[in-house]
């Protein structure tokens, strides 16, 4: 397994230089970058999802989960990219697509998959944190429950639209941690490793860590 869960993406150029010495040779590999329907401000950053990658070298394959019912002839994907937007909606669209099943699939055979911000959250066991916060996302649909990759929730954009108030209220309704991330770093996971990436002063249920 390999995870590299941020807030921005591939932005930050330490998470950019991480990710390209965990990844091996990604010139000219095919990256799965899942996308949602976005108002002018997400596509924005969708757009610029397309452009780090292809910076890359890596080859973009969109797969928009707000205009496909079914991804069951999908080619060949060698990394996966899932973008950001309402927790509520990507998740729901993942599950009556069927592509969570995919996704876990291929997580499980060591394809590295970077999340953005909803992507990152999806990996817990819920999605309580999308929501956590004045800036929450809204609540749509009735499916809250991730893909239990990780152990722990994480509440991205820490310092822009959630504060140390929001992580450690998160950690104490849930008893379990919580980890406010800002765009400038990331949270690497592994089959043998755990660490945080990017720039230093990363919250930990209330505390400063690195």
């Amino acid at each position: 397994m390999k995870l590299l869960l941020t807030s921005s993406g591939l932005k930050n150029k330490i998470i950019r230089v991480f990710f390209v010495k965990t990844a091996g040779n990604i010139r000219g590999k095919k990256i799965g970058i899942v996308t949602s329907a976005q108002g002018l401000d997400g596509q924005k950053y969708i757009d610029e999802s397309f452009a780090e990658v292809r910076d890359l070298g890596m080859i973009p394959y969109e797969i928009n989960i707000s205009t496909n019912d079914s991804f069951e002839n999908l080619p060949e994907i060698d990394l996966w990219y899932v973008c950001g937007g309402n927790t509520y909606e990507i998740l729901d669209r993942i599950r009556k697509t069927g592509l969570d099943k995919i996704l876990l699939s291929e997580i499980a055979k060591n394809k590295y998959y970077i999340g953005v911000s909803a992507g990152s959250i999806i990996t817990s066991r819920d999605i309580i944190a999308s929501g956590w916060g004045i800036d929450g996302d809204e609540q749509k649909g009735t499916e809250t429950n991730g893909f239990g990759l990780i152990d722990f929730h994480i509440l991205p954009h820490y310092n822009v639209v959630r504060n140390e108030k929001d992580v450690v209220s998160l950690h104490k309704h849930l008893k379990k941690s919580v980890v406010g991330l800002t765009d400038e770093q990331a949270i690497y996971i592994s089959n043998s490793e755990q660490k945080l990436i990017g720039e230093k002063g990363g919250l930990i249920n209330g505390k400063i860590v690195l």
